[in-house]
């Protein structure tokens, strides 16, 4: 199904004398571009899935590659027990004191 809507894809673009096809997206464009082949041993990239790794090898038959830097996703490690780190999580549960809606759904 992915292969033949690829295809048809591909077809439509040179149809109409275009000369790109960019993807893949979420709807927001801004947060989520590309999919994720590596990493899959820690949490997804924010509105990024997982993907097989054999997504890059089908993607790359129809001439998908990496367009500049704009497919990157970065690792950021945090060690929860650094003071800023506890200390924001102090913060955080003052405010869920004061406003326990704040972050979650309204109790029904």
């Amino acid at each position: 199904m992915a292969k033949a809507l690829l295809e048809r894809a591909s077809a439509w673009t040179r149809e109409h004398q275009l000369v790109r096809m960019i993807g893949t997206y979420n709807l927001d464009r801004e947060e989520s571009r590309g999919i994720l082949i590596e990493g899959r041993d820690r949490p997804a990239a924010v509105y990024c899935g997982y993907n097989p790794p054999y997504y890059q090898t089908f993607l790359e038959q129809f001439g998908f590659t990496k367009f500049d830097e704009d497919g990157l996703a970065y690792a950021v490690e945090f060690d929860l027990n650094k003071p800023e780190f506890k200390h924001l999580a102090h913060l955080a549960d003052e405010i869920r004191q004061r406003k326990p809606n704040i972050g979650c759904a309204a109790p029904t």
